[in-house]
């Protein structure tokens, strides 16, 4: 995905998208339970796709964060396996969401955790939303997007994007809204 998000740019439209989270997350499930073998992993068992399912509903209602957008960000970041990988390239990022400097992995220095907890799952999602002291969240990366927008709004014409604005959110902006549809 490219641009500044208009259709003739090839975004979705809105009819285009799911009317609910249920139906979101079904289109997702098969290939939610096949994700881990990319990297010659456990698949995802059916209790572990319904743990991520309560933990994102669990942490929409703490954070105020959209159900829809938490597991698109799952889908874009970890390809939905709860083992995925932790990245490091001078920041650890842990985690389904790859949270920045977070914590819960089931896959912590190559020791795999079959099944994954529902403790670690729902750890995952919660640092993924929340946030740490030493890096954002998603909820903390949206209300800068705000800010900045309302702030950008009130004192220019509205004519940049918020790719534009926050360049450390440009990949999940971008690639995120195929996961509101039926992760390509």
């Amino acid at each position: 995905m490219g641009g500044n998000g208009m259709l003739a740019d090839g975004w979705p439209g809105i009819e285009q998208g799911v009317d609910s989270f249920e139906a979101m997350f079904q289109n997702n499930k098969a290939i939610m339970s096949a994700s881990c073998s990319q990297w010659g992993l456990p698949n995802n068992s059916e209790d572990e796709i319904n743990i991520i399912k309560d933990a994102i509903h669990q942490v929409e209602t703490s954070s105020g964060v959209d159900a829809h957008f938490i597991l698109s960000i799952v889908m874009q970041e970890s390809k939905r396996c709860v083992r995925v990988q932790t990245t490091d390239s001078g920041v650890i990022n842990p985690g389904m969401m790859q949270s920045h400097e977070g914590s819960g992995s089931c896959n912590k220095d190559g020791s795999i955790q079959n099944p994954c907890p529902q403790s670690e799952i729902h750890q995952m999602i919660m640092a993924g939303v929340e946030g740490f002291p030493a890096g954002p969240g998603l909820k903390a990366l949206i209300a800068q997007m705000v800010v900045q927008q309302m702030w950008f709004h009130s004192t220019r014409p509205p004519v940049l994007t918020i790719p534009a604005l926050l360049p450390q959110v440009a990949t999940w902006v971008s690639q995120s809204p195929f996961g509101l549809e039926q992760w390509p």
